[in-house]
């Protein structure tokens, strides 16, 4: 089963639609990450956004569909996960922590 998605939510100026749909999204990734695997690359996409929720966001998910990658498209983005470790910013920092021990753990 897929879902679609508007991703041009992101980019909403209406912080309401912005953030309540990064929230929707943590909600089925945490969930049902099946249903947004087939979406990887928005969330790769999300990693380089000058938004700080909008980049944990994408992080968060990408650990969550660690769970089911037998693409290992996830490893794909490690290098780029543990090089937010030495950014400077402690909460994208521990965004990163969290995505890396999914993926450690998956």
């Amino acid at each position: 089963m897929t879902i679609t998605l508007d991703f041009d939510r992101c980019n909403s100026k209406d912080p309401g639609i912005k953030y309540g749909f990064t929230t929707e999204l943590l909600t089925i990734a945490a969930n049902n990450p099946e249903l947004l695997y087939d979406h990887f690359k928005h969330f790769r996409k999300m990693l380089k956004s000058d938004n700080n929720i909008i980049k944990w966001t994408g992080i968060d998910i990408i650990g969550y569909l660690s769970a089911l990658d037998n693409d290992k498209k996830t490893d794909k983005k490690i290098k780029d996960l543990i090089g937010l470790l030495h950014g400077g910013k402690l909460i994208t920092c521990n965004h990163s922590i969290f995505a890396l021990g999914l993926i450690a753990k998956n």
